[in-house]
């Protein structure tokens, strides 16, 4: 099986769980309304602005050995920077204020998704942002056109009010062939690459690294300052909550929150029972103390 194939196969609940989003689903039932529209634009724009930051972010933290991929990324930041813009100029076609969508706040569900990809890039592995690409535009190819034909049925928009979709679209389409031929030039050859490490793996290793010298760290921070001094970055299990809250005033279990509110992105209910029982797991390292 080649990287590309491993990679459809391990981001398939991804692209179906892409596929089944509510607006989606009013699309196709004719239900969308204009507001509708702009809601999913305005998210759009507080994603897409992102695209070209990754990217760049993501070539930054290659190594040399993956120099060609720093090659096609920059060759991506080329035809995918300003694309925000049409954005915008697609919410000004429907009569909507573009500098208020400019200067507004993205929701908590698209603030989760672009936190995490940076996360990825700089704390996990810079190659994991390939997944994100490929959920995303490898599902618009199959739905940008369609979507674009239904909205402007259903809501009687000018053809200037779909710029975004329709462009990407088509452009989608020579990006996924380019992108299945660089994923299949991948080697699964180590920790690094192999795509069957899990986040939970990496932080636990990042912790563990830390954890030889973080006495002698988290003291020498207290010689010069007398606030509380709290550690965290990737703490996930009970047993690292103890050695950390040996040496420090405090535990920051932040990441692993996170990754309960990405995991269950729609169910409010399930977040919150996963917060609570991964807190209540987590809180049992403070009495190993």
């Amino acid at each position: 099986m080649s990287f590309f194939e491993e990679l459809v196969r391990q981001t398939e609940a991804e692209r179906q769980h892409l596929l089944s989003a509510p607006i989606i689903e009013l699309v196709f039932r004719s239900e969308i309304t204009r507001d509708h529209y702009i809601a999913f634009l305005t998210q759009a724009y507080h994603h897409v602005k992102h695209t070209v930051p990754l990217m760049m972010a993501a070539g930054s933290r290659l190594p040399e050995k993956k120099e060609w991929v720093r090659v096609a990324i920059a060759e991506y930041i080329e035809e995918e920077t300003g694309h925000q813009e049409w954005v915008l100029n697609d919410i000004a076609a429907c009569g909507y204020d573009k500098e208020f969508v400019r200067n507004s706040r993205p929701s908590i569900a698209t603030e989760l998704m672009v936190a995490y990809a940076y996360d990825t890039i700089h704390r996990n592995n810079p190659m994991g942002f390939c997944g994100m690409v490929h959920v995303l535009e490898g599902t618009s190819i199959n739905l940008a056109d369609k979507v674009a034909g239904a909205v402007k049925s259903t809501l009687n928009l000018p053809p200037n009010a779909f710029s975004y979709l329709i462009s990407h679209g088509s452009l989608d389409k020579d990006h996924v062939a380019f992108f299945e031929n660089l994923m299949n030039k991948v080697e699964v050859v180590d920790g690094v690459n192999k795509i069957d490490v899990t986040l939970e793996d990496v932080e636990i290793k990042v912790v563990k690294d830390l954890a030889d010298d973080l006495d002698i760290r988290v003291t020498t921070i207290k010689k010069y300052t007398d606030l509380p001094v709290v550690v965290g970055f990737g703490i996930s299990t009970p047993e690292q909550v103890s050695k950390v809250s040996a040496v420090a005033d405090g535990v920051v279990i932040g990441s692993t929150l996170v990754n309960c509110i990405s995991e269950n992105l729609g169910n409010p209910d399930l977040i919150v029972e996963k917060i609570s029982a991964r807190t209540e797991t987590l809180s049992t390292g403070l009495s190993k103390m």
